[in-house]
């Protein structure tokens, strides 16, 4: 939503021996919520000299956060205690939990909905159907019926929701013995054989070691429901999953809402009524044969992403960002695959220009892949864990509002506490820019700088400033595209173009090389965007640091050539809501055929309504008490 201007902020200060000590400052366009600043040009300067007298650096060091090389003084901020895996807590969910009815909901929805539907599970079990055969003896909640497979080979009309059409599909297979295989009849012999196999890494059939995940999941498939919860069989009364391939007329797999709740409970013994669409069932296209060549372990890494889909959907909708977020969360560092590249489904023009997009952007798609990263960095332990970050996934707010500043305040704020014992509401802070998202935010994308570092040991050392470790040695982010300054060539650069960030969105950028450096912020920059700068490790005498500078502020980084990364955040506290600025950017009086009135949408006539404006003004459902009393107050003037 807001837009603010990034290298405008930002000037380096350097005692340089032909120009002695100098300050570079920009002006920065006024930022104005949900309308964008205007392209600003900016100066850079270094010098790799050995002269090390410089300006002051005022206070901006975390304690202990210098000299990360020394472990014993590295900062504890940020750090939490080790967090039990989702395999250990499915285990103790095994009998039937006493929820927590204010905070089991929130932070652990899978012992919340087993003590909802009596599961306990059985030792032979499942991890995806844990409890199923206790609720169906223990409850009446299938009334006697259950969806059982048919026989292989059974041919059956489903829809193509794709093609607005049906057709008939054979049961080709039962893989690893809950896994239902539906194709259309008559593929070719090859096809047909690459979808089984693809099928039987999903469910890891052939029991390979190098597909189990961890050491509580056997594969893909059993890693999704002890992450994420078992398969939503309380809405089915079915003991299997169906996976669906079909021609669609595009590139693309999906799982549909109404399939899960669409009939329940099932009224026939073969419980097909009126199609076998409306049970556990995610569809794959064979369009994807044409992507990767159809390899394998991509078709069966694309199941594991839409296993998670179902698993969601049996806790309710979520919106886009964190639905896809998460499910991609799943299908890499989940079950340990490489994660998803930014250049899937189409390259970008500009990658900083994807950097610098609002967190919940959907620009080229590429949000899939962000909120992938970004979970899969909070999911470390010693930033919030993987009990934690599961949990804050699960959470939905049923609504297509973006996923929100209320939710990952109130799951971040728990960073490094145990799990709270009661329920206490959080209020946003619209004033500071310290809040809990914006610190992850800030943090993440210096990790992210971080895994552009080659050597290991020039590295930042904390987990707060890291992503995991084959993120790190195998960079998720081109390195080649940040904007490079390199020392070797020249001592500054001026004019440099700026990049406009949205809310969350960031710009990193390089210096290559520089020794003795000194960079500062103007003492008129914007005071919503939070910059940390990174300087690598130089191999002989200076560990990695990371320093966080305020407007006015300037740090030193003394000893040999080293690389440093600047990374700014537009963390806006405001920029999720809609201020009285941000009025007439929503709000303006249309004619109306002669009858003025307000109208929601652009500041001109036939103007778009800027992003999630209208979705922000909608009010959530509120429960009145008995006898309260509600007044109405209309106003004319939007602002009053």
């Amino acid at each position: 939503m807001a837009r603010v201007t990034a290298a405008c902020l930002l000037a380096l200060f350097v005692a340089s021996p032909a120009l002695g000590e100098r300050d570079v400052f920009s002006k920065c366009p006024r930022r104005d919520v949900l309308k964008s600043s205007s392209r600003t040009e900016t100066t850079f300067e270094w010098s790799h000299s050995k002269k090390k007298t410089v300006k002051t650096m005022h206070k901006v060091l975390e304690p202990g956060e210098a000299g990360p090389c020394d472990e014993s003084k590295m900062s504890k901020a940020g750090s939490v205690a080790v967090v039990a895996g989702r395999s250990e807590a499915a285990k103790k969910r095994s009998a039937v939990v006493v929820a927590d009815p204010e905070v089991t909901p929130l932070w652990d929805r899978i012992a919340f909905r087993n003590d909802e539907f009596q599961l306990r599970r059985r030792k032979e079990e499942h991890a995806c159907f844990s409890g199923f055969e206790n609720m169906l003896e223990s409850t009446g909640r299938c009334q006697g019926v259950v969806r059982e497979s048919p026989p292989v080979g059974t041919v059956s009309t489903w829809i193509n929701w794709f093609l607005s059409r049906t057709e008939p599909l054979q049961l080709r297979a039962v893989v690893a013995g809950f896994v239902n295989v539906w194709v259309p009849q008559g593929l070719p012999k090859a096809t047909s054989e690459r979808i089984m196999q693809a099928m039987e890494v999903y469910a890891n059939a052939n029991d390979s070691p190098s597909l189990r995940p961890d050491a509580e999941s056997s594969s893909w498939v059993e890693r999704a429901c002890n992450v994420f919860g078992q398969l939503p069989f309380m809405y089915t009364c079915s003991p299997h999953i169906n996976a669906v391939w079909l021609e669609c007329g595009e590139v693309n797999a999906a799982v549909f809402p109404f399939d899960l709740w669409g009939t329940f409970p099932p009224t026939t013994p073969d419980a097909n009524e009126p199609f076998p669409n409306r049970d556990n069932t995610f569809y794959m296209c064979l369009e994807l044969f044409g992507y990767h060549r159809g390899n394998p372990y991509f078709l069966g890494m694309v199941a594991a992403h839409e296993t998670a889909h179902v698993i969601q959907l049996g806790f309710g909708m979520a919106t886009q960002a964190m639905t896809e977020g998460a499910a991609t969360w799943l299908e890499s560092d989940l079950i340990s695959q490489p994660a998803r590249p930014l250049y899937w489904l189409g390259g970008v023009p500009d990658w900083n220009y994807i950097q610098a997009s609002n967190i919940y952007t959907s620009r080229f798609g590429k949000f899939y892949q962000f909120h992938s990263i970004l979970l899969t960095y909070l999911a470390q332990e010693g930033v919030l864990g993987l009990e934690h970050t599961a949990a804050l996934q699960l959470h939905r707010v049923f609504d297509e509002v973006p996923f929100g500043r209320g939710v990952y305040d109130y799951y971040l704020g728990q960073a490094g506490k145990p799990t709270p014992k009661k329920f206490v509401p959080i209020e946003l802070d619209l004033k500071s820019t310290s809040f809990p998202l914006a610190e992850a935010l800030l943090n993440w994308r210096v990790a992210i700088a971080a895994s552009c570092i080659e050597e290991p040991d020039r590295r930042p050392k904390e987990p707060r400033y890291l992503l995991p470790k084959r993120l790190q040695d195998h960079p998720w982010w081109d390195c080649s595209t940040l904007i490079t300054f390199r020392a070797s060539e020249r001592n500054s650069v001026e004019n440099v173009d700026a990049i406009r960030m949205d809310y969350g969105g960031a710009a990193i950028y390089r210096l290559a090389s520089p020794a003795n450096a000194s960079i500062s912020l103007a003492v008129d920059a914007d005071a919503l965007v939070r910059t940390k700068i990174l300087a690598a490790g130089d191999g002989a005498h200076q560990c990695a640091e990371v320093k966080e500078l305020r407007p006015g502020e300037t740090a030193h980084f003394p000893g040999h050539a080293r690389d440093i990364y600047v990374v700014q955040v537009n963390v806006d506290p405001e920029g999720e809501v809609l201020s009285p600025e941000s009025a007439p950017a929503v709000w303006r009086v249309s004619d109306n055929g002669g009858s003025p009135a307000w109208f929601a949408g652009g500041p001109e006539p036939d103007t778009p309504t800027p992003n999630s404006a209208v979705e922000g003004l909608r009010s959530p459902e509120m429960f009145v008490p008995d006898g309260a009393k509600l007044e109405f107050h209309a106003s004319w003037h939007l602002e009053d």
